[in-house]
């Protein structure tokens, strides 16, 4: 049983009906420092490939080929442990031997299901089942995860609720070239926020956590031509998104997306560099939402950028400072205010309310 490929992201507990069996070897993947899954190439694990290519592995075979038949080497034939359920670790598989001597039960056998069983989705207080149409359940916050990553000049690596305002991130510029731009401000900062973010899965093996109203550059085949800003919302499995290549000389490639899904996770967090651009988990994205056009935004945050080249180090409120030096919680007022003139300007056909 594997947990590799286009599936993979994290650990998968397995449960085996009817039978118990033996545990014959787990192997685990290689991890980082901060316990993420450490690609090996294209696959995850080294003992096997996967010649499927949309990359999920529905058809995995071992590397090594004399390993078939059971004659995988170091199993555990001495007192294995006996299961019914195992967690298969991610980027890993597992090994299990049992006797396949339970014949089930004839589906005619099975009692119908009652009249009004509840189906899967969010129970209300009422008891009634609220039927989950994949909407957002966070109050409208258009962001990045918490735990999202971004690549500093300084410091390397980094997630969003340990980023700093005067930090470099890596960004895209007009050459869709990638270099260092500085972040302003956070447009929405929220460490205790719990929020339902979407999880946009390229073939590169790239997972974007990004709100469904955040705009993100997306194109219908693999070239800049057909690259625009779009919300979150609007992307579908077959279409292309820009991610950093896994090579030595990292470069922006686009790669198509395999799977597109929701999550919940705590904490939002929508920094604003110079550019209006960000490369979040390793994928290009827009610094703005809730807005279709992020020429428009990036125009309307000019007075912002430029009091910050002006007066970084001096203007505490206007990028986002209290007098401590700490970044202060909530939606910037800045923000705030435009999107309250968009609504006021625009009315919701070019501006998606609210944050």
């Amino acid at each position: 049983m594997t947990n590799i490929g286009g599936g993979a992201g994290w650990s998968h507990p397995v449960h085996l009906h009817g039978h118990s069996f033996y545990v014959m070897k787990m192997v685990f993947a290689t991890y980082d420092n901060d316990g993420q899954l450490m690609q090996n190439g294209t696959q995850d694990n080294i003992d096997i490939i996967c010649p499927d290519s949309k990359n999920f592995c529905s058809d995995a075979k071992w590397r090594n080929k004399s390993w078939t038949e059971g004659k995988h080497p170091d199993l555990n034939w001495n007192n294995p442990p006996q299961k019914d359920t195992i967690i298969i670790p991610t980027g890993g598989y597992v090994i299990i031997r049992f006797k396949a001597d339970n014949p089930g039960e004839s589906p005619n056998n099975q009692p119908p299901v009652p009249d009004k069983f509840p189906k899967c989705g969010s129970f209300l207080n009422d008891g009634k089942v609220k039927e989950d149409d994949g909407g957002d359940d966070d109050g409208g916050a258009s962001c990045f995860s918490a735990t999202s990553t971004v690549f500093t000049e300084s410091r390397g690596y980094i997630t969003l609720n340990n980023l700093t305002i005067g930090e470099k991130v890596l960004s895209m510029n007009k050459n869709n070239e990638l270099h260092f731009s500085e972040v302003i401000m956070f447009l929405h900062r929220d460490v205790n926020s719990q929020s339902v973010f979407l999880i946009v899965e390229t073939e590169s093996r790239h997972k974007l956590y990004i709100s469904k109203k955040h705009l993100i550059y997306i194109a219908d085949s693999p070239s800049y031509k057909t690259l625009r800003p779009s919300l979150a919302e609007s992307v579908r499995i077959g279409q292309y998104i820009l991610g950093i290549s896994s090579s030595k000389d990292a470069s922006l490639k686009f790669s198509k997306v395999v799977r597109v899904d929701h999550v919940t996770r705590n904490g939002v967090f929508a920094p604003l560099t110079e550019d209006g651009k960000i490369i979040v988990d390793g994928v290009l994205a827009s610094c703005y939402a809730n807005i279709h056009c992020d020429d428009l935004a990036h125009f309307a945050f000019l007075p912002a950028r430029s009091f910050y080249s002006l007066n970084k180090h001096l203007i505490y409120p206007m990028i986002g400072l209290n007098s401590t030096g700490s970044i202060s919680e909530g939606i910037h007022w800045y923000a705030d205010a435009l999107l309250y003139l968009g609504k006021l300007l625009l009315g919701t056909r070019n501006l998606v309310l609210s944050i």
